[in-house]
């Protein structure tokens, strides 16, 4: 693992930044735009983290919604449906890390305003 890895990545829906990643573990920032919203998503083989460093969201997790802010935190567990929409007229910015098998590839999109639905990947 490095401490120094850092790679931003854009995404439809925003940016992440990639603080520091192995196998097991990963840290990251996700920066979302004003209106926009990650996809309706689980993954199979990791857990995640939130920590609302900035920003106002509302995060849907199996079906419920409910209100995030700065300050604000949240575990969402392996295969725990999830997304978050910045309902705010300022960046969204989340800290996530994620805990298990850590692999992009392991994105299950169930529905995605950008297209991007998809069947599991990993199992």
């Amino acid at each position: 693992m490095t401490c120094d890895y850092k790679q931003k990545v854009t995404k439809p829906w925003g940016c992440y930044i990639d603080i520091s990643r192995d196998d097991n573990t990963v840290f990251k920032e996700l920066r979302v735009l004003p209106g926009a919203s990650l996809s309706y998503q689980y993954h199979n083989t990791r857990s995640e983290f939130w920590y609302i460093v900035g920003g106002m969201g509302i995060l849907t997790l199996d079906d419920e919604d409910m209100n995030l802010g700065t300050g604000d935190h949240v575990f969402i567990g392996r295969q725990c449906h999830h997304r978050i929409k910045n309902i705010g007229d300022t960046m969204l910015v989340i800290r996530e890390m994620q805990c298990g098998l850590c692999n992009e590839e392991d994105i299950v999109r169930l529905s995605d305003e950008y297209g991007r639905v998809n069947e599991p990947t990993l199992k």
